[in-house]
């Protein structure tokens, strides 16, 4: 079903499901991909993280969209301290900003939460496309749901489309030798294999869209 708008309830119930596809579909893979070029605990991160995220949605009470978005990213973040969950918190903090007050959200509102989270990443990192890392995941997807907000697409669509542009972003890291974080003390070894970051965040991005779709 085609949706323009969320409410809060409906952004609550995305979350949680795609919290949980993510527990019970992604972990090994991303666990497997980190083992290759880190050290194989982020596969923890997102098990761990997914959880706390589905503790505190699953009891939201009164608060608002925008406080319970940052205690999700809180939470995600003490749940297995880590370089990715410091990314996630900052993601969700920046995001939450940009909804202050709000109880619904359209798709403009969904760039705005995106293009908030790549510049707290890009911020807080240090990093840029091209350095084989999630932004080169989440910053495709971001542009891709600035374009669509600019032409009034639904924010079923419009993650949708968002999917895509993740998946080819997550792909691109594959020939890419890694420049940041653990990684690259691996050097050319990192040729090869596909950015386990990056793959995180396409997962979460492409369960989200599935989240809404099946609204």
């Amino acid at each position: 079903m085609e949706r323009k708008t969320l409410t809060r309830d409906d952004v609550i119930g995305v979350i949680i499901k795609a919290s949980q596809a993510m527990r019970e579909n992604h972990v090994k893979q991303v666990r497997d991909l980190d083992a290759e070029i880190g050290d194989g605990d982020l596969g923890i991160t997102l098990q761990k993280g997914f959880t706390a995220v589905e503790d505190v949605l699953q009891n939201p009470g009164d608060a608002p969209l925008s406080e319970l978005l940052k205690d999700a990213g809180m939470e995600f973040s003490e749940a297995n301290p880590s370089t990715f969950s410091s990314f996630f918190a900052t993601a969700f903090r920046k995001a939450a900003v940009k909804i202050k007050e709000k109880e619904e959200i359209d798709v403009s509102d969904l760039s705005a939460m995106f293009q908030a989270a790549v510049q707290g990443i890009m911020k807080l990192g240090k990093a840029a496309v091209g350095d084989k890392t999630l932004l080169d995941t989440l910053v495709p997807a971001a542009e891709s749901i600035e374009w669509d907000a600019g032409r009034d697409v639904s924010i079923t669509g419009a993650l949708s489309n968002a999917d895509g542009a993740a998946k080819k972003g997550m792909e691109s890291t594959i020939d890419m030798v890694s420049k940041m974080g653990r990684a690259r003390s691996f050097g050319e070894r990192t040729r090869g294999v596909q950015d386990p970051g990056a793959t995180a965040v396409y997962f979460i991005i492409h369960e989200l869209s599935e989240a809404v779709s099946n609204l």
